[in-house]
């Protein structure tokens, strides 16, 4: 399938046009600017002004003329699991998290016991060993009333 191409709005062009003459002119200005106590400063300083807009340049360039391109359909049947990673949060944030799918099967690292009602409810798969092991215990950054510090 042949993609189809778009090019920018006129009025976006010539902002672009406009872009591409002030940043010559300023380029050139600068040679006439130079610091003359310290030219290694200046020249590069101006070096990075000129590749600064030798890349915006080539940005104009590649987003000139855009391909728009349509995503084939999805098979049928097509299924996808959530896999939530947790580490002593507390339970309402991960409920809420899990809550918050559009009824695909999930898998979590949840398997204390205060999270196993809402898990069977839920038909969560969950690892009874943890996926990756920390150097050390992770604190988390919500309030659990079981995070013990360390």
């Amino acid at each position: 399938m042949k993609p189809e191409y778009r090019s920018l709005q006129p009025a976006r062009q010539a902002v672009i046009l406009l872009f591409l003459v002030v940043g010559a002119w300023y380029l050139n200005w600068r040679l006439e600017t130079f610091n003359a106590a310290h030219p290694v400063f200046s020249w590069l300083l101006y070096g990075a002004e000129v590749f600064g807009f030798f890349t915006a340049v080539l940005n104009i360039f590649m987003t000139w003329r855009l391909s728009e391109r349509t995503a084939p359909p999805p098979a049928l049947g097509l299924k996808v699991d959530v896999f939530i990673p947790t580490y002593n949060e507390d339970v309402e944030m991960v409920r809420r998290t899990a809550l918050a799918r559009t009824k695909p099967g999930f898998w979590t690292t949840a398997t204390a016991r205060r999270c196993a009602r809402w898990r069977n409810r839920s038909a969560c798969v969950t690892w009874r060993e943890p996926i990756m092991r920390m150097p050390r215990r992770a604190i988390s950054i919500t309030h659990c009333r079981t995070a013990r510090r360390t």
